[in-house]
């Protein structure tokens, strides 16, 4: 059965405080045929930047991008948590995170090696992980996912996949772990935690806010084990955000 949609935001607002945790990718903006190519229109800057304000600073974007990348598309003034819950980044302040582990050297040299040989597969470089997106190249799919499985238990790292791309990174984190994290913090603390996400990554996040007394959202098409509600996509969101 669909789930169905949930109670604008001011309703909820009128019961108690909400802190918001976004998703990013094919939550707050549509998805693209590669990591570097999405858009992000302006009017995402002011609907985040209302949004915040009616929450009093209780929003976050919980990405599997890095902070830094983020940060430098525009979203420098709103909580940063990157790479699946790995890093944090607070507005003006620098990223927290562990040393990179030499190894994902070794990771980002083997998938550059595939990537060379196989026409439309992309790698992404992060502080603390290594990507394979295959969106242009859906027939290197599976062989991109058995790389990545195969270097990741040679690397003693995590392999966290998505929506036509994969990922070898540190165990550290989880979507669920960054919410349960800034829920400890000024200003989340005490409040009522949404998450929203489109994407099999996020469930870490539905399960995490339900946890803690408040519930998931779930973007787009598919089905969902932990959220409560659902949105259609993107467009939805956004004007979820704004009720």
């Amino acid at each position: 059965m669909p789930l169905p949609p949930p109670l604008a935001l001011d309703a909820l607002l009128a019961a108690r405080p909400v802190s918001l945790f976004l998703d990013f990718d094919g939550t707050l903006v549509e998805l693209a045929p590669g990591p570097d190519e999405v858009r992000l229109p302006e009017e995402l800057f002011a609907r985040l930047a209302d949004t915040a304000r009616r929450l009093d600073g209780r929003l976050a974007v919980v990405s599997g991008r890095s902070v830094e990348w983020l940060r430098d598309a525009g979203l420098h003034d709103h909580v940063l948590s990157g790479t699946h819950g790995s890093e944090l980044l607070w507005p003006g302040g620098e990223p927290e995170r562990r040393p990179r582990p030499l190894i994902l050297d070794t990771v980002d040299r083997a998938f550059r090696a595939f990537a060379d040989t196989r026409s439309g597969v992309i790698v992404e470089h992060k502080p603390l992980a290594a990507g394979l997106h295959f969106r242009k190249a859906p027939e290197h799919g599976e062989e991109a996912l058995a790389l990545a499985h195969a270097v990741g238990r040679q690397a003693d790292l995590a392999v966290q996949g998505g929506k036509m791309m994969v990922e070898v990174r540190v165990p550290d984190g989880t979507k669920g772990s960054a919410v349960a994290a800034l829920m400890g913090r000024r200003p989340f603390a005490g409040s009522m935690p949404v998450f929203l996400g489109d994407d099999v990554t996020d469930e870490d996040g539905f399960a995490a806010a339900a946890a803690l007394g408040g519930f998931g959202i779930a973007v787009g098409e598919r089905e969902s084990a932990s959220a409560r509600f659902a949105l259609p996509g993107v467009a939805a969101v956004l004007d979820w955000l704004g009720s």
